[in-house]
């Protein structure tokens, strides 16, 4: 899951006619893992069916929506990118 993100958000942003989606399905280990990463803390047990959107703004910040709050995540992804790939990729 944290991988898709990570690899959607290496994309340069389209225009909004041309943005795209991906849904990723998991069960709640993934969810929280990447939850824990960006946001520093575990949210608990998702309820059954329960989601986060993360999309990046023309500004090219990250922003993750989670229980009804937005969380500006582009610092703590950046770091996750650069963590994984051993060198910094553009976001």
């Amino acid at each position: 899951m944290a991988e898709v993100i990570r690899a959607q958000l290496s994309i340069r942003p389209a225009p909004p006619a041309r943005r795209r989606h991906v849904i990723c399905v998991g069960h709640s280990g993934p969810m929280r893992a990447f939850l824990f990463a960006v946001l520093g803390r575990d949210p608990g047990e998702p309820d059954y069916c329960e989601h986060f959107t993360v999309w990046r703004d023309q500004e090219r910040r990250v922003w993750l929506t989670f229980r009804h709050q937005s969380h500006d995540i582009s610092e703590p992804v950046r770091a996750l990118v650069k963590a994984d790939s051993g060198e910094p990729r553009r976001l």
